[in-house]
């Protein structure tokens, strides 16, 4: 897993080192997962260059990393942010029917 040890991405990621180790494992013989770790790597050597020590950054800073990685448009949500999405999607499932207007 590069150079990314499981409790570092864990704690990158707010999840319990158990967690990842639990999806590395069950997603070790997906296709397509080395990819997803190459450019999972990328995104993070955008901010932190490899070989980086994680112990030197609090756990404010690499919350800040992990929250600008996770608003990135995405050209799955039409180059839209998740939150922006999500935000569209719960307008639409609190919408006033018309029948009741």
């Amino acid at each position: 897993m590069s150079n990314f040890s499981q409790r570092k991405l864990a704690r990158l990621l707010n999840r319990s080192p158990s967690t990842v180790s639990r999806e590395i494992r069950r997603n070790r013989t997906v296709p397509g997962n080395e990819l997803f770790e190459r450019v999972l790597n990328g995104l993070i050597r955008q901010y932190l260059p490899k070989g980086t020590d994680l112990s030197v950054y609090s756990q404010k800073q690499l919350d800040a990393i992990a929250y600008e990685l996770n608003i990135r448009p995405r050209k799955r949500f039409d180059f839209k942010c998740p939150i922006e999405d999500m935000t569209e999607v719960m307008a639409k499932q609190h919408e006033v029917p018309a029948s009741i207007q």
